[in-house]
């Protein structure tokens, strides 16, 4: 068993030194490497920005519909919907000013 616990720590200790040995550099430019990650976050801000104009079309009419039946509480609601509607919106922009 400790033999084999011997043998088994010099294997390990070899593969270590081999694969140290064959270390090759990778040139890349910045672009090439970030512009998948670019088109991805591009994607997801539409999607969001699509489904924020949903929402803020459907809570535009919440807030006329709850206006006209002078419902404060769907007033409120509808309120609520309506800039956070906007803020999806104008997701790309939030996350420009946050510096991310």
């Amino acid at each position: 068993m400790k033999k084999l616990r011997n043998l088994l720590k010099k294997f390990i200790v070899a593969m270590i030194i081999v694969n140290n040995m064959y270390i090759v550099p990778i040139y890349a430019s910045a672009e090439t490497v970030t512009n998948p990650i670019n088109k991805l976050a591009g994607l997801m801000t539409s999607i969001i920005a699509a489904v924020g104009a949903i929402i803020l079309a459907k809570n535009i009419f919440d807030f006329a519909s709850a206006y006209q039946n002078q419902d404060s509480a769907g007033t409120s609601m509808a309120l609520k919907g309506i800039v956070a509607g906007l803020l999806m919106i104008s997701i790309k922009v939030v996350i420009e000013i946050m510096g991310v």
